[in-house]
């Protein structure tokens, strides 16, 4: 997930610079060398570990009972209806078509267009899951299931405290945003202030 979403930061203003530079298929032809040198290290270098013990087979009988009993639940699908609504929206605009609106519609350059408006949250994700991994681990008594390590009560109740602290420092840094009446203000930022003009 950390490289996924660093993955999703680098493919906005750096991969259309590259682009810019490049061509496009340049960059396509780049990024398949790319995977199939990372798909031979996987095939070479990653190995199953069990610490000794056997992995027990999976159950598939039990993964799909327990998916049909999930699904048969009424009380599932107005979660899933918002989760569609929220990160469907978002997911489909600012990943695939915030680009193409803002270079046509708005007429920015596609380099401008490109540069990461959502890279908090990528980067969010990126550093809290591995942050909340470690300090789980801090916790963590050793057990293990079929070569997975089990977790108590206690070491999620006060490790997800850190998304919980992530969740109130945006919440309140909400109140630090500047509303711009959906024009660019970057310009008038950049102008100095009445004081710093008259020095």
């Amino acid at each position: 997930m950390l490289l996924g979403n660093l993955g999703s930061v680098l493919a906005g203003a750096p991969l259309s610079a590259l682009a810019a530079a490049v061509g496009w298929r340049g960059v396509f032809v780049g990024v398949g060398f790319v995977s199939l040198g990372l798909a031979l290290s996987c095939w070479l270098l990653v190995r199953d570990r069990h610490d000794g013990a056997m992995v027990g087979r999976i159950d598939r009988t039990a993964i799909l009972g327990g998916l049909t009993r999930v699904l048969a639940n009424r009380a599932t699908w107005p979660a899933v209806a918002v989760n569609f609504g929220l990160a469907g929206s978002f997911f489909a605009f600012g990943g695939l078509w915030a680009t193409p609106y803002l270079v046509d519609v708005r007429g920015w350059s596609r380099a401008v267009a490109s540069t990461p408006f959502n890279i908090g949250g990528l980067l969010g994700g990126a550093l809290l899951q591995p942050l909340i991994g470690w300090a789980m681990d801090q916790s963590w008594s050793g057990t293990l299931a079929d070569g997975v390590r089990l977790y108590t009560v206690d070491d999620y109740r006060w490790r997800l405290a850190l998304p919980a602290a992530a969740a109130l420092f945006g919440a309140l840094s909400a109140w630090r945003l500047r509303e711009t009446h959906c024009h660019n203000i970057h310009q008038q930022l950049q102008r100095p202030r009445p004081q710093e003009s008259q020095r």
